[in-house]
């Protein structure tokens, strides 16, 4: 009996070691606990690939005026009881940069990735397995695929594709011929558009457009979720269509107009103007 009651303070100590671990963990900004390390994978591809493997790294590219591809890392692999490992490798025309985190893990594991791309790639792949991406000032084709995490893309120039299975989307500032949204689960923002053709999809989530030029073709489609649209003042071919919310349009409409705009909602309102 002697030996069970001293062993109950002992006990609970350890556990409240590994609860304060836990907490510790999730406190503060891989950036603001780790040292960063930068590395150049020499000559960038015209077509890139960069591929996050891992349990929620943080993904972060830009453009910039530099010759060489260029990779800052912040990792914490501070694991009690497990393992943390980081990997950075450029193979061919794809970079990957992976977290791997095993065993019984308590205690934090994870990185932040900051990527500039020379102005030689002229196409773009990102892909996310866990973790948010965030894209930015890219003269590309871009291509945006993220398994879980949010998804920021602003600054673009070219053709843009961004599907999320779960997270929020937000898109700013893109000029291109044609910007493709797919989402899961998540709301879509997407603002500052300027691109011939939008077409943006969205399963469970609101969608939110500005649009700046307007486009020959717009479709917005959306199985659960309110849709609003802003677009300039010129008229439209309209088609609106909710089995279950009201729909408010503020557009001109004329049957002969050139540019065409389609919204679709199976549950939420619909407003145009």
């Amino acid at each position: 009996m002697s030996l069970s009651r001293r062993s109950r303070p002992q006990l609970l100590a350890i556990g409240g070691s590994l609860v304060a671990l836990v907490a510790l963990a999730g406190c503060a900004d891989v950036a603001e606990v780790a040292e960063p390390e930068t590395r150049s994978f020499g000559a960038a591809p015209e077509e890139l690939s960069i591929t996050t493997d891992g349990s929620g790294a943080q993904l972060v590219i830009r453009g910039a005026d530099v010759e060489e591809i260029e990779v800052t890392r912040w990792f914490a692999g501070e694991p009690f009881m497990g393992s943390a490992e980081a990997t950075w490798e450029l193979t061919g025309d794809t970079l990957l940069l992976a977290t791997e985190c095993g065993g019984f893990l308590i205690g934090r594991c994870d990185a932040r990735y900051e990527v500039l791309v020379p102005a030689d790639v002229t196409t773009l792949a990102i892909t996310g397995s866990s973790g948010s991406i965030t894209a930015t000032d890219l003269e590309v084709e871009l291509e945006v695929s993220s398994q879980s995490g949010a998804v920021d893309v602003s600054g673009i120039t070219g053709t843009t594709t961004v599907s999320s299975e779960s997270g929020a989307v937000d898109v700013g500032d893109i000029d291109g011929e044609q910007l493709t949204v797919r989402s899961q689960s998540g709301a879509v923002q997407a603002t500052d558009l300027i691109a011939a053709r939008i077409d943006v999809e969205s399963r469970s989530g609101s969608v939110d457009l500005e649009v700046l030029a307007p486009a020959d073709e717009l479709l917005v489609t959306t199985q659960s979720g309110a849709v609003t649209v802003e677009v300039p003042e010129v008229p439209y071919q309209l088609d609106t269509e909710t089995d279950s919310g009201s729909v408010t349009s503020n557009l001109t409409e004329n049957s002969d107009a050139e540019n065409t705009i389609t919204l679709k909602t199976s549950s939420g309102s619909i407003t145009a103007g």
